[in-house]
């Protein structure tokens, strides 16, 4: 039950510590609020939220995990979990922001391993033909990047030595790989796309009934305005 609690506590400050920050599209997890302030970088919430939907299904199975019994009598200590929980979310936070930075601002990995290039000074970000497609295949490796890790993590907290050392159940195993599968999916990778793509002209469309409501409200006449600006 304590696993489970670190392992839960993590998570969540990880995905819903920032809901106020950038668009406020749905849930931005910590390392993504960063990416938002420093970088303008908007990642697609249905991608996150089928990440923390699809971590509750693997947790499921730490009641069925073979763990090492406490040797002495133990007792909550809330302190002691809400600290590992919020050090394990800010370490996980902030190896995104170094595997964006990696990728973003340098050339690490297409020098080191031979990938698509996602530098941003190597292309005309201002050009929409060029960097819209960049951004969207630089948010399908940070998909993968948080989805692989943020599952991991349940093999860390799950041990009370190094995790290498403490072999898990082998449900929890079976779980994990479905899980991975399921989220590298293609078709998946696609419907979250088309998904996060919907939201955001759902949230232009109802941007413009705000703007057009205040308008009435204020008795301004929207399209001589509109006539003016295109003027």
């Amino acid at each position: 039950m304590k696993n489970y609690t670190i392992y839960a506590v993590s998570i969540t400050i990880r995905i819903v510590s920032s809901y106020l920050v950038s668009h406020i599209n749905l849930y931005l997890p910590l390392g993504f609020m960063l990416l938002a302030v420093f970088w303008k970088f908007d990642f697609p919430p249905f991608m996150v939220l089928a990440i923390a939907v699809l971590n509750d299904g693997t947790i499921i199975y730490l009641s069925k995990d073979k763990v090492k019994p406490s040797p002495v009598p133990d007792s909550w200590k809330l302190s002691e979990i809400f600290v590992t929980g919020v050090a394990l979310a800010s370490y996980l936070a902030l190896m995104t922001i170094i595997f964006f930075w990696a990728a973003y601002e340098i050339d690490f990995f297409h020098q080191h391993f031979c990938v698509e290039n996602f530098n941003q000074h190597k292309f005309n970000m201002s050009n929409l033909s060029i960097s819209t497609p960049l951004k969207e295949m630089l948010s399908s490796a940070l998909y993968l990047q948080i989805s692989t890790i943020s599952q991991a993590l349940i093999f860390v907290t799950r041990s009370r030595g190094w995790s290498f050392t403490e072999r898990p159940g082998l449900l929890l195993v079976v779980a994990f790989v479905i899980t991975q599968l399921l989220l590298q999916e293609e078709n998946f990778a696609e419907e979250s796309k088309r998904r996060a793509e919907i939201a955001r002209l759902r949230e232009l469309h109802t941007l413009k009934g705000k703007v057009e409501s205040f308008t009435k409200l204020k008795g301004l006449d929207i399209d001589a305005i509109n006539q003016n600006y295109t003027v």
